[in-house]
């Protein structure tokens, strides 16, 4: 099943979801991550010093609705799409040179959208444990 499919099943169940949008994606992908995320003032910061290493993440979202118009359209295949997430990682191993930099996207239904950027940002980091690229949420 394909995360499109997935949002939609979702949606008409009557839940939410979160979903982490990949590079395969094509298109929206690329809109997303060519979008000027200079712009966007919801912006969640954090730096973690855990496990000999520190990883600094910035996570900024954006609703749909202020999204460009072909951006918006490519979204369509999403159902119920509201809002588009960047969370940019940089992670430094403590006494080696092994440092990475990622930046990965998700897109959000309405619910997810409404809420504060700090909640979101505790929800994505679930995704990394998930099994699937999309988390259903059972949100009243």
């Amino acid at each position: 099943m394909t995360v499109p499919n997935v949002t939609e099943a979702i949606i008409e169940s009557g839940n939410d979801y979160l979903g982490s949008l990949k590079s395969f994606n094509g298109e929206v992908y690329e809109s997303i991550a060519e979008y000027d995320w200079g712009t966007v003032e919801q912006v969640v910061y954090e730096k973690e010093k855990s496990h000999g290493r520190v990883e600094e993440r910035v996570m900024k979202i954006v609703k749909a609705e202020s999204l460009p118009t072909k951006i918006r359209f490519q979204l369509l295949k999403y159902a119920g799409a509201a809002c588009v997430i960047r969370v940019e990682r940089k992670r430094e191993i403590l006494n080696s040179e092994a440092n990475s930099e990622e930046v990965v996207f998700y897109v959000g239904s309405q619910k997810v959208s409404q809420l504060t950027a700090l909640e979101i940002y505790h929800i994505q980091r679930t995704i990394g444990s998930s099994k699937t690229n999309v988390i259903m949420l059972e949100m009243s």
